[in-house]
This record gives C-alpha cells, sequence and structure tokens, in this order.
C-alpha cells in the first residue's frame, strides 16, 4: 500500500514539474496580454535584460522557419558582448492596426494570411541604447515594432537580414 502511495506521489510530482517547465519554457502560453503595447513592453523588457530565448519564442512562426534559435541567440549574445549593450528608458507608445499588404511590405517572409485571419499591428517604441564603440556611447531611438495577434496570442516579426546576410558572407569568404 505505501510502495502504491508513492508510485502515485512520485507520478503526480513528475506530471507538475512537466506543466511548469512548459510554462516557464513557453512564456507566450504562461502570459496573457490585455494588449499589443502590453506584449511588446514584455518582448523589449526581456530583451533589455538579454532573455533572448523568450523573444525567440515569441517570433512569428514564418520567422522561426527561416531563423534557428540558436542563429538567433548567438548572434544577440554576441552583439551585447562585443558592444556591451544596454537598453534604457524603454518607452512603448501608440499603436495602429495595419493591414497585410503592409506587413508583406516590411517582411518579405511573411506568408499569405490563414485563414485565422491574424490582426497586425505597428507599435512606436522609444528608447535609450548606450554601446561601448570606440568609447562608451548613447543614442536615442525611435522605432516601429510590428505584431501579429492570432487566436493563440501575440507574435513578433523581426527582421532577420543581419544575422542571414552574416552567414550568408561567411559562406562566401
Amino acid at each position: 500500500m505505501l510502495i502504491k502511495f508513492q508510485k502515485n506521489l512520485l507520478l503526480i510530482f513528475g506530471l507538475l514539474i512537466i506543466i511548469l517547465l512548459n510554462l516557464v519554457g513557453n512564456p507566450a502560453l504562461a502570459r496573457e496580454f490585455n494588449s499589443e503595447i502590453d506584449f511588446v513592453e514584455y518582448i523589449y523588457h526581456e530583451y533589455s535584460i538579454e532573455n533572448f530565448a523568450v523573444v525567440y519564442q515569441n517570433f512569428v512562426p514564418e520567422l522561426k522557419a527561416i531563423l534557428t534559435k540558436e542563429e538567433y541567440l548567438k548572434f544577440q549574445q554576441k552583439n551585447f558582448s562585443k558592444y556591451e549593450l544596454e537598453y534604457k528608458d524603454i518607452e512603448v507608445g501608440s499603436s495602429s492596426q495595419i493591414n497585410q499588404q503592409q506587413i508583406a511590405s516590411e517582411f518579405t517572409y511573411t506568408a499569405e494570411v490563414s485563414s485565422n485571419k491574424p490582426k497586425f499591428y505597428a507599435v512606436e517604441v522609444k528608447y535609450l541604447l548606450e554601446f561601448n564603440r570606440f568609447g562608451r556611447r548613447e543614442k536615442e531611438t525611435d522605432k516601429k515594432v510590428y505584431v501579429q495577434q492570432t487566436e493563440s496570442g501575440y507574435q513578433l516579426f523581426w527582421d532577420p537580414e543581419p544575422i542571414l546576410g552574416e552567414s550568408e558572407a561567411a559562406e562566401d569568404e
């Protein structure tokens, strides 16, 4: 009787660990966002603390199909280390809904709109970037971040050219 109880307890404990690891490993599943602005704030916070795996997990599937997690992590870790990057004073501003054609003009890897009819947003972001290049410097940056909202949540678009172009240049040498 005691052995059966211990086995059941072990099984329950194992299932709880699997569930918790799944939630921690998939932050988009573990967390719901009230808006695209909340999602972008979350992404920039994770990026600024160098949690690049979380950022990658929230990329749109089309981007993940052409850019591996390992490529993205290696690129970001290398640049953060090399230039001693620090993102500060991050402010996420207004957002506007945009259409599929606008997304396609910004990101060539986007697929046709699927049957789940995602919504697309351009979100304004401002931050102070501190870096070390021939001495410590800082630069104020304004940019637009592009997001899609599907039934399963928000996902991030990102330009992979700096990474893909870097690997193509290395292959040409």
